[in-house]
């Protein structure tokens, strides 16, 4: 049998969706009987000190090719945007329906998929801490299996939106398979390679778990074949019906204004967090109080000032996201604060706060948001009435 023989068959809807069925059960049930996510991720870990921030014990991930597979992620879905824009605006591309399928599958997945199952539903409900914040990883939080729900917007490590982004891609290949078949096959094979790949970058950053990676496309593939299902009957309703063609367009307006609305909250941001409090101006009182963080309080002796603090606010949201910092003076008491305003779609905020210890009963910490981890036990007992968190993302340790 050829590779266009093989295209052909592909082609049939029940193949590819007992193909995705089988894909989903090999993505779930390896991880739940074994520690195959965690060993996975190991590959990429090398344990740094927390001062250093928490990519630095993911140094892979800052490498040329795991960045550029990053950007590249970032940059593909309003890449088929424009492109899909165009095939309809332009008329020398219009006159083609073969390209206007294809870009409208892409984006019609890319909406659906990449933006509705994946970075929607996937990401704002399951509660899946990221790698990089599991305790196995020096974190706080504790590991989930896929599937396996945590609290909805607390970890959005399920599933992996950057890699749903070179997933998609496979639309093009499935809105050719009639036409094109060996064509539409190898872009196929292509796009899985390329998200793959994609998901190696994120892993290689402590962002995704392999099985985050596996179950983007699973989600992505989904939305492919039930938009270019649906996409599909239409066009055999248009051809009996001969609906207006102004139909067409709202559609496609449609579809851009949620795929825009989707890339405009996940646009990066990051603030580095550097506190320093001399031991001559130590205040009577000394407050720290943040909108969120994840804290490790370490209390050292020989440290050069009373208290330093360590860390960063990062994440992703509306460009409306803004962190500001300030510090305000009251009698004998000095009020530190952070305080993140805008949008945010998720936010990570590892600090590690390391004090004196004949610092500890004047110094104060308020979290909005987030889990507070005492490095050496022995001082906890001492530590915890000093802290106050309102909403707790994890047992304090």
């Amino acid at each position: 049998m050829n590779f266009a023989a093989s295209a052909r068959r592909l082609n049939s809807k029940w193949v590819l969706w007992g193909l995705l069925l089988v894909a989903a059960i090999g993505s779930t049930l390896p991880f739940w009987l074994t520690d195959l996510d965690i060993r996975a991720s190991a590959l990429f870990y090398s344990p740094m000190p927390a001062e250093l921030g928490r990519e630095a014990s993911w140094p892979l991930g800052q490498s040329g090719v795991f960045n550029t597979l990053y950007l590249v992620g970032s940059a593909l879905s309003w890449l088929v945007l424009v492109l899909t824009i165009l095939a309809y605006a332009l008329p020398a591309v219009r006159k083609h329906p073969l390209l206007r399928q294809i870009t409208l599958t892409t984006l019609a997945t890319v909406a659906l998929g990449t933006g509705l199952l994946v970075n929607g539903l996937g990401k704002d409900f399951t509660g899946r801490p990221r790698p990089r914040t599991i305790e196995e990883f020096g974190g706080h939080s504790q590991y989930r299996k896929p599937l396996q729900l945590g609290t909805p917007g607390v970890g959005k490590s399920f599933p992996c939106g950057h890699c749903s982004a070179g997933y998609a891609v496979g639309a093009v290949g499935l809105a050719l398979l009639s036409a094109r078949p060996a064509l539409g096959l190898g872009i196929i094979v292509a796009s899985i390679g390329f998200g793959l790949a994609m998901g190696a970058a994120r892993m290689a950053a402590g962002a995704h778990f392999l099985s985050d990676v596996l179950w983007s496309g699973i989600l992505t593939w989904l939305a492919a074949l039930a938009a270019h299902s649906l996409l599909t009957r239409l066009r055999k309703e248009n051809d009996r019906r001969r609906w207006p063609p102004w139909l067409s367009y709202v559609g496609v307006g449609v579809l851009s204004l949620a795929v825009v609305g989707g890339l405009l909250f996940t646009r990066p941001f990051h603030y580095q967090v550097r506190v320093r409090v001399p031991v001559a101006a130590m205040p009577a009182q000394w407050v720290f109080d943040t909108s969120v963080a994840d804290l490790d309080i370490a209390v050292d002796p020989d440290a050069r000032d009373a208290v330093s603090i360590d860390g960063e606010i990062k994440g992703f949201g509306f460009p409306n996201v803004r962190v500001k910092e300030s510090e305000r003076v009251t009698g004998t008491q000095v009020l530190r604060q952070i305080r993140q305003t805008g949008t945010a779609k998720e936010i990570d905020a590892p600090m590690k706060l390391t004090v004196r210890p004949e610092m500890l009963d004047r110094i104060e910490v308020r979290i909005g948001t987030g889990n507070v981890k005492i490095v050496d036990p022995a001082y906890r007992a001492r530590l915890m009435p000093h802290v106050n968190i309102q909403n707790a993302t994890a047992e304090a340790q």
